[in-house]
């Protein structure tokens, strides 16, 4: 898929797309079609900027477009707190077409009904991204705990197209997140009894783990906040350590963490550097992932993944 159709499916603001070279008219018409859906105003938007292009390269416009321009003149922006199904690029391999994830979310709200779950954040596409491209993780044959999946993304993204991964616990504190995952795995055509995926709240400091075999650990977005980081090094202490009722220790953990905030970063580095003078873990900061479907906004902060092995 072309990087402008790649863009329209992530709901790239308008704004920030850049048309250039050759376009595909149809095909991009066929993806507004199917956004129109769940945003019609954005689809305004773009096929107005979309048009506007064309007429001042002088290129011929299928009459289509104008048609569809026609039809979403009356379509108004979405409220701040509206939920859209929006589509996350998470594999990209020439020839072999892009791989997606439909998220139903509410794109708009940073923070809302006492969570930040209720939209997908860049550090966890970019999790995603990392975990399905990079020759650097194998997974094969591993049980991977999910801990704070918010809306889903990175769970269902290695349940649906990690092809060797034994199974997949996605878990989070918030029971009203976990209550609106069914409707995202069946956007996705995930069973939700489907045997390589397991979904189950997990509230860290009381909630053991999910399963006695977990092999590694894979978080997003968590490391927000310095009050949360004991909770969080616990969880991942424990399981390198003493799981309990467990046969397995936890061997590798990946914490994709946002550089909002560099105290509440230097907080989390000094409890990683505790668990290494403990002989626990011995952690590292990955080389990011260098390829072009990955899109953040403007001013978007450093994201870094954080790789914990156990000693």
């Amino acid at each position: 898929m072309d990087r402008i159709v790649r863009q329209i499916w992530q709901r790239v603001p308008v704004a920030r797309i850049s048309i250039s070279g050759d376009i595909d008219q149809t095909r991009i018409l066929d993806v507004l079609n199917k956004i129109e859906n769940y945003n019609a105003f954005y689809c305004k938007e773009f096929l107005k900027k979309l048009i506007f292009y064309l007429e001042d390269k002088n290129e011929e416009i299928n009459d289509e477009l104008y048609e569809k321009l026609s039809e979403l003149l009356s379509a108004r922006p979405l409220n701040p707190t509206d939920t859209e199904v929006v589509s996350y690029c998470v594999v990209c391999k020439p020839g072999q077409g892009d791989q997606m994830i439909f998220v139903r979310e509410a794109p708009n709200v940073i923070s809302g009904l006492g969570t930040t779950g209720l939209r997908t954040w860049e550090a966890s596409l970019y999790l995603s991204q990392y975990l399905l491209n990079s020759d650097q993780c194998d997974l094969s044959g591993q049980k991977v705990l999910e801990l704070g999946c918010g809306t889903g993304l990175i769970g269902m993204a290695l349940s649906k197209y990690h092809p060797t991964v034994k199974k997949v616990f996605m878990t989070d504190g918030d029971s009203q997140l976990i209550d609106n995952l069914p409707y995202n795995l069946q956007l996705n055509d995930i069973p939700v009894d489907s045997p390589k995926l397991h979904v189950s709240k997990l509230w860290w400091g009381e909630d053991g783990l999910p399963d006695s075999e977990i092999n590694t650990i894979v978080a997003a977005d968590v490391t927000y906040d310095s009050s949360i980081l004991d909770d969080l090094i616990s969880v991942i202490y424990e399981s390198m350590t003493e799981n309990k009722h467990s046969a397995t220790l936890v061997t590798t953990a990946y914490i994709a963490a946002t550089v909002r905030n560099e105290n509440t970063i230097a907080d989390w580095e000094k409890l990683l550097n505790m668990g290494t003078t403990d002989h626990i873990w011995e952690w590292s900061i990955m080389k990011p992932l260098k390829w072009e479907g990955i899109w953040y906004p403007d001013g978007t902060p450093e994201i870094r993944l954080y790789r914990l092995a156990r000693v």
